[in-house]
């Protein structure tokens, strides 16, 4: 049914472009860090087709780790789940694979807003040197930014860098990049 959000076979960049340096909320240069979720569309989702799919005010948020789920999801924010039908206020649309067959199934599930707040956060790594936000979307994900000095790896499972770069507290629903102990 929801296979049509998935966009042919094209090469997915699996990093986050950050066009400017400065703490959330600390202007500097005409802002702050944010992620450019167009680059890290983990699927190949058409997510704007997927918002005009499915019942409610749908808005893409972002596609990362949420634990128990092995693979990175699709987050999308309900404005207005509808209760009677059980709606709620997350939509998570994600990819499993027949291991005998390698078929691929688009699967969906709803989260509620206080069950999300366990998920949001993620660290990642900033490189001074090209300018990147990088983050692992799981577990065997091994990451390096553009130039290859920083690099992350384990998702939400653990994580392992090589300490090149700072350290980042990565927000995924406001998209907000956060100087990690500051």
């Amino acid at each position: 049914m929801a296979r049509g959000f998935v966009n042919g076979a094209s090469s997915i960049t699996k990093h986050v472009n950050v066009n400017f340096i400065g703490l959330v909320g600390a202007p500097m240069h005409g802002g702050t860090m944010k992620i450019n979720k167009k680059d890290h569309n983990w699927y190949g989702f058409n997510t704007d087709q997927a918002c005009e799919h499915f019942e409610g005010d749908l808005t893409y948020l972002n596609t990362f780790c949420i634990l128990g789920h092995y693979k990175p999801v699709a987050v999308f924010r309900n404005a207005n789940p509808n209760r009677k039908k059980q709606h709620r206020d997350f939509l998570l649309l994600y990819i499993i694979t027949d291991i005998a067959t390698k078929k691929e199934t688009v699967m969906m599930s709803g989260m509620d807003a206080d069950e999300m707040e366990d998920h949001r956060y993620q660290n990642g790594m900033y490189c001074p040197d090209c300018k990147e936000v990088i983050y692992s979307v799981n577990r065997h994900d091994y990451r390096k930014c553009k130039c290859r000095r920083c690099m992350v790896d384990g998702g939400k499972d653990y994580f392992r860098t090589n300490m090149a770069g700072t350290v980042v507290r990565i927000d995924f629903l406001t998209d907000e990049i956060i100087i990690a102990g500051v």
